[in-house]
């Protein structure tokens, strides 16, 4: 089956996804969205380096994940609906 533009639709229930495509879709996005960090790739070197264990998120989570904190950090960002949530203070 082709889409109105003549491309095949996949059909994503049937589609193998495989490791390494969501690696190469990582990999796209990341080349496409995110500029080079001279700072990032110093830091991954020395903690090599170091001998630390690579438990690092991609780049590309680490943006996606600052953009999460950052919009959650907003003002009223958490009084807004849908959320509605209710922080207790701890302390």
């Amino acid at each position: 089956m082709s889409s109105a533009r003549g491309t095949p639709e996949l059909d994503w229930a049937e589609h193998d996804w495989a490791e390494h495509d969501w690696a190469e879709v990582d990999a796209y996005l990341a080349q496409t969205l995110l500029p080079e960090d001279e700072t990032l790739e110093l830091v991954l070197h020395e903690n090599q380096a170091a001998g630390l264990l690579t438990i690092d998120v991609s780049p590309l989570q680490g943006a996606l994940l600052s953009l999460l904190v950052r919009i959650s950090t907003r003002r009223g960002f958490w009084n807004s609906e849908p959320f509605d949530l209710v922080f207790i203070d701890a302390g």
